[in-house]
This record gives structure tokens, sequence and C-alpha cells, in this order.
């Protein structure tokens, strides 16, 4: 696909590479998302005429921005990319809570870490791996509370200290994965 947004220098808002690429965000009913909302990103490549790629799924989460740009750019913004679809939590009521909706802070009153990684292997089972900052105990009951709240239902939660975080295939480190999401 190329580039689909850059980064403004002006203001840091990401920009749609709109003359290269159709961005669509859309709900799983398939309908256009509004600000404030997360959608699937599908995407439509303009330039590749030989083997197009029209509609095509990527897999990503993003939400749209809903603020006006200054009037000489022209073109769309987008408010966050979240990840993609494996990068949520599911709540019981099944909505998705992004990594942008559990800042780090929140997390570390509770175990002291360097990098941390929450895996959702089933609805009510929490798995937390971290990095140790130190040698203080993890409050697991707070954690434990913090994941339920969250997530609306009682969770198990599984604290597991790591010397190095785990990563894919390709070598990016992923916040949140979760089996649930999927």
């Amino acid at each position: 696909m190329g580039a689909i947004a850059l980064q403004s220098p002006d203001d840091g808002a990401l920009l749609v590479c709109e003359e290269s690429v159709m961005v669509e965000l859309i709900d799983d009913d398939d309908q256009p998302v509004e600000p404030g909302e997360t959608g699937r990103v599908i995407l439509t490549s303009l330039y590749n005429f030989a083997t197009p790629f029209i509609r095509y799924e990527i897999g990503d989460q993003c939400d749209p921005s809903g603020r006006r740009l200054a009037i000489r750019q022209s073109l769309h913004p987008l408010a966050t990319i979240e990840g993609r679809q494996r990068n949520a939590l599911v709540t019981a009521s099944g909505a998705r809570v992004w990594q942008s909706a559990i800042p780090a802070a929140s997390v570390l009153r509770y175990v002291a870490a360097t990098q941390f990684q929450i895996r959702q292997p089933a609805a009510e089972l929490i798995e937390f791996l971290y990095v140790p900052a130190n040698t203080t105990t993890a409050d697991r009951a707070g954690l434990e509370n913090y994941f339920a709240h969250l997530l609306g239902r009682p969770v198990t939660l599984t604290l597991s200290a790591v010397d190095t975080m785990p990563r894919t295939a390709g070598g990016k480190y992923e916040r949140i994965v979760s089996a649930v999401a999927t």
C-alpha cells in the first residue's frame, strides 16, 4: 500500500495520504465510525493497477479525528492508531479496551516494572508478564481488581516476572495480546 498516513510537522497529527490510498474506518456492521469510536481500517490502493487492492482489510484498528484542520491542510486526520484486533482486551459486554485506555501509570501502581505485557487467553483470565524494575513485591490483588473493574467481570490474574519481553516474529513488542478479541 505504501504510506497510509504521515505525521504533520506542524502539530503531529496523522494525515491520511489521500492521493495514493483511500482509507475507510468501519464498525463491525460495516458502517463508518464517528470520531471517538474505533473502527477497522479498510484500504483501497489508488495507484497499483497491476494487482489492485480494493477494500483490503489490514487488521488494524483506528479512530478518526473529529477536529478541523487549518484551511491549508486538505488531508483528513486520524486521531489514534490502536493496533491490530488482537491488541485489545474484551469486556464482559464484548466491547474492546484498547491500550490507549490503559495508561501505563495505572498498571505500574501495582507492579514495579520497566516493561509489561497484558495477555487475555480467555475471557476471565489475564496473564501479566513484566520485567521487574526492582525487588518490590507486586500487588497482585490490586492489579486483579483493576482488571476486573476494567473488564466488568471477575478475572483470574497470573503474574510472571521475565528477563525480557517476548516479541513477535517481526520483532515487534505488543503491550496487549488477546486470544478473545480475534
